[in-house]
Parts: C-alpha cells; sequence; structure tokens
C-alpha cells in the first residue's frame, strides 16, 4: 500500500467515524499531514481521490468539507470496486468514451448558464497553466465531471465519478509531456464553446476529439475506438 493509498484508508475512518468538525469540516491539510505522518502533497493526492469518489469536497477559504449522504455513497462504492478489478485503461476509456460522448448531446439541451461559467472559468484557468500538474489535473476533472453532470442524470454522474480516479491516477503516471497542452486547451475550449452554443453536432465532435487524444497520449490503440 502506497503513502497515498494509506492516507486515504485514514481519512475514510475519519469521516466513518465522524472526526470532523459540527460544521461538516476536517482537519486542516496540515494538521492530517501532522496526524497521518505523512507530506501535505500526499495529503492533496489522497484529498483529491476522496473527492472524486465524492466523499469530500474542498471549498475555498473553508478547508475540506465531508460529503456522506445519497449518491456519493454509490460513487465509493464503484470506485472501491474498479480499485479491487483488474481493469485496464482501455476499458476505463471505453466506459468513458461512450457516457461524456452521449453525455454532451444531452448537456447540450440541459446545460444551465451557471454550469457553462463554472466551465469557461476552468477553461481560462487550464489556459494559465504551464505543465500538467496536479493543479492542472484538478482543473481538468472538474470540468469533465460538470460536462457530465449537465445531463441531469446521477447515474451516469456518478459511474462518471467512479471511473475517474482511476483514469486520472494512470494520466498522473503517463508519459503525456507537457509539449501537448496547446492540443488540451484548445479541445476543451471547443467543448466549452459548442455547448454554450447549444451545437450537438459540434459538441460530440469535440468530445470524441479531446477523448481521442487523451487515449494517444496514454498509448492506447486508436482502434479500439472504431
Amino acid at each position: 500500500m502506497t503513502k497515498v493509498d494509506s492516507a486515504i484508508a485514514s481519512i475514510r475512518v475519519m469521516v466513518i467515524n465522524k472526526e470532523y468538525s459540527e460544521d461538516g469540516y476536517l482537519p486542516s491539510e496540515g494538521e492530517l499531514s501532522e496526524r497521518l505522518g505523512v507530506s501535505k502533497a500526499t495529503i492533496r493526492e489522497a484529498v483529491r481521490a476522496l473527492e472524486v469518489r465524492g466523499m469530500v469536497t474542498r471549498v475555498h477559504g473553508r478547508g475540506i468539507m465531508v460529503e456522506d449522504k445519497g449518491i456519493k455513497n454509490l460513487v465509493q462504492s464503484m470506485s472501491d470496486m474498479l480499485d479491487m478489478q483488474d481493469i485496464g485503461i482501455e476499458q476505463v476509456l471505453e466506459a468513458r468514451w461512450i457516457i461524456e460522448t452521449q453525455a454532451g448531446e444531452l448537456a447540450v439541451r440541459r446545460i444551465t448558464e451557471e454550469q457553462l461559467a463554472k466551465m469557461e472559468t476552468l477553461v481560462l484557468e487550464m489556459e494559465k497553466r504551464d505543465s500538467m500538474d496536479a493543479e492542472y489535473m484538478d482543473f481538468d476533472l472538474r470540468f469533465h465531471q460538470i460536462l457530465v453532470a449537465a445531463c441531469g442524470n446521477e447515474i451516469l454522474k456518478a459511474v462518471s465519478l467512479g471511473y475517474s480516479t482511476l483514469l486520472f491516477r494512470v494520466i498522473a503516471k503517463s508519459n503525456a509531456t507537457d509539449g501537448d497542452l496547446e492540443c488540451v486547451y484548445h479541445f476543451h475550449r471547443n467543448i466549452y464553446e459548442a455547448l454554450r452554443d447549444r451545437d450537438r453536432v459540434k459538441a460530440k465532435r469535440a468530445i470524441r476529439e479531446q477523448l481521442s487524444r487523451t487515449a494517444i497520449n496514454l498509448g492506447v490503440d486508436m482502434a479500439f475506438f472504431e
């Protein structure tokens, strides 16, 4: 078990045992780092994984808020199941391809102005980055979470959050280089603009192009998508 996995397990226990403040916040990153005997970077990675699983949410200026209700439990269960299975990246990408290309068509009709504004902010934040660091990956993850959430289908949202843990773990360890950033910016902006313009055909094409680039960066044979 890695230090990150150990931190994830320890924070889970804290959530289950309700070892958080009355208003639902866990100790700060610094306090968790000291308590668990790991670096703040390890805590941040563990929190990102738990956020993907729907157990916690980062609240700017406040800290790490516990989210332990409703559909979030399904997300956690699915993530745990995927972690225990010998699932290749091809299967994860296939699930993502099926869900997000179809999600785009629904999102064109259902996405709200508030969700569009959040997407635009994330695109602008990604365009400021000069490397695919942890913060960039966080922006990328949140962008795709909004895309699927815009469908208004909680089951699709839960499935998407469930496979995201594995996907972003693989991407973080991949050979995707900073030289790919310009393409990545372009693809995400195209998705945002298609949704903003309520253009179903353009949205589906933009999503397919972005997911295809991810597959190429991860060394997955594109014949798999045909």
